[in-house]
């Protein structure tokens, strides 16, 4: 199909917005609208999808300026209302029974076809809207958004029945997708910045995703927990930086709720969410393909780069997390933080550098213990508090510092760097205790890494990771002994 884009100087209101009924859209779910869609395309800036079920063989293709909008799908996708009760007399949805090609997606926002790498100057699409409508799709990906900037509005939109990826960003940046949702797709649910084409360069930005909805995805049954591959999750992140989701819910899909693999700056926060019974039908399969219920899969590779990686925040995981590959680093600004997670059931690690601040209490660590938490959190029977102290981080330098214990002396090695060295006599496994430090609001402000004769700290305003400090922030630190 053509791209469209609208570029005549409109008169009236009446120029930019049409329905595409005027053209000769159906909406019958028997009539193929693709013609009438690709004129009202090519003529106008807005096009208005009333209730229907448009039936399409072939792409929709938007690039910037195109803009569409329906009539709405329902609210809620959860089973009490499940999303393949869309009604056409109510709703708008885009029926696709066209080729099942790898580079075709039932909608496409992009300015080049699917799978090619752009090369020209007008790479970015903006100013795109698609609003109000769901896509049920027999293809490879439902909807794929590519080199796509700010200035667009994406919201309330729903795809079923994809083959692979029901929404699929590459080289998206700064751009806010609210209320998508992705539901009983054979493959993925989301999924950013893979690079699935062989591109020199892909990624997903600075964007924002408000109230991201994945049930019931991966039906195919191909994620295998043993084979550590991205296969059937709700949401994945691949190389990515900069992301935010807002209350989002990934539940019942057959891998991981989320599945991170990222190799790109990191910074990825989710903040307020819920997850339960992932990877379902792979823990009761047989022979099985899962041992747990995976909230979330964090599994990085000797290339990523250690960077900003992931914070989940006041996120209910009803279901465990995973932490495998390669190790970040230790530094607080690299290292997974998971705060504020009342529901959180097991933490399975092969590495020691992430953090648990405020989680609930009875959550199960069955591999590796973290560096940082506050509280015990299954870390074993407390031996005790074999050293405590205080510091000064006045303007990034030490002043009456006191401390006790097993604590020979504090001292700063270099502007934003703190060595807690231990006495001659005493040297420690760092397997077997955990450090907490804290400001006076009892607030955990860094992670520190352990070593066998000192702690390490270091100033995150300076970029190295380990604590935040404020002028004369009183850093307290706490080094507990846990029984094997």
């Amino acid at each position: 199909m053509k791209t469209y884009k609208h570029s005549s100087k409109p008169n009236s209101i009446n120029d930019y917005f049409v329905s595409v009924k005027s053209f000769g859209a159906k909406g019958d779910g028997r009539t193929y609208d693709d013609d009438a869609i690709e004129a009202a395309l090519a003529s106008y800036k807005v096009v208005f999808f009333p209730p229907g079920n448009y039936r399409i063989k072939s792409e929709i293709v938007l690039s910037s300026d195109a803009q569409i909008i329906g009539a709405g799908v329902p609210e809620e996708v959860y089973p009490t209302v499940p999303s393949q009760n869309w009604d056409p007399n109510k709703h708008t949805y885009f029926t696709y029974d066209g080729p099942t090609k790898p580079n075709v997606a039932a909608l496409r926002v992009s300015a080049y076809p699917v799978g090619v790498e752009p090369t020209g100057t007008q790479l970015n699409a903006s100013n795109i809207r698609m609003e109000s409508f769901g896509v049920d799709c027999n293809c490879k990906c439902g909807i794929g958004v590519y080199f796509v900037r700010p200035s667009g509005v994406f919201k309330q939109v729903q795809v079923k029945g994809s083959l692979e990826h029901a929404f699929l960003f590459l080289n998206i940046g700064a751009a806010t997708f609210e209320d998508f949702s992705a539901y009983r797709n054979q493959g993925n649910g989301f999924t950013l910045g893979q690079n699935l084409f062989g591109w020199k360069s892909v990624f997903a930005d600075e964007s924002v995703f408000i109230r991201p909805f994945a049930l019931f995805n991966g039906e195919r049954g191909d994620f295998n927990e043993s084979e550590g591959q991205a296969n059937g999750y709700g949401i994945g992140i691949f190389n990515s930086r900069g992301l935010t989701f807002v209350g989002y819910e990934s539940s019942w899909n057959d891998g991981p709720g989320i599945w991170h693999e990222n190799s790109g700056g990191g910074g990825i926060t989710f903040t307020g969410g819920y997850s339960e019974f992932n990877a379902e039908g792979a823990k009761t399969a047989s022979p099985q393909r899962a041992t747990r219920h995976w909230g979330l899969w964090y599994q990085l590779s000797a290339n990523t780069v250690h960077h900003r990686n992931l914070r989940v925040i006041d996120v209910a995981f009803r279901d465990a997390v995973r932490l495998t590959g390669d190790a970040p680093s230790r530094q607080i600004s690299s290292a997974p933080i998971f705060e504020g997670l009342g529901y959180l059931p097991e933490v399975m690690a092969d590495w020691p550098n992430y953090s648990l601040i405020n989680c609930n209490e009875s959550v199960v660590l069955s591999g590796v213990r973290p560096h940082a938490s506050i509280g015990h959190y299954g870390l074993g029977e407390v031996f005790g508090v074999v050293g405590v102290g205080q510091f000064n981080a006045t303007d990034g330098t030490i002043a009456g510092s006191r401390h006790a214990g097993i604590i020979g002396s504090v001292s700063r090695a270099y502007e934003g760097r703190y060595v807690i060295e231990f006495k001659a006599s005493f040297l420690m496994d760092p397997s077997t205790y955990s450090v907490i430090l804290t400001t006076g609001a009892n607030r955990l402000v860094g992670v520190a890494l352990k070593e066998s004769h000192r702690v390490i700290i270091d100033n995150f305003e300076t970029g190295k990771g380990g604590i935040r400090t404020d002028s004369n922030a009183l850093i307290n630190y706490q080094i507990v002994r846990f029984k094997d």
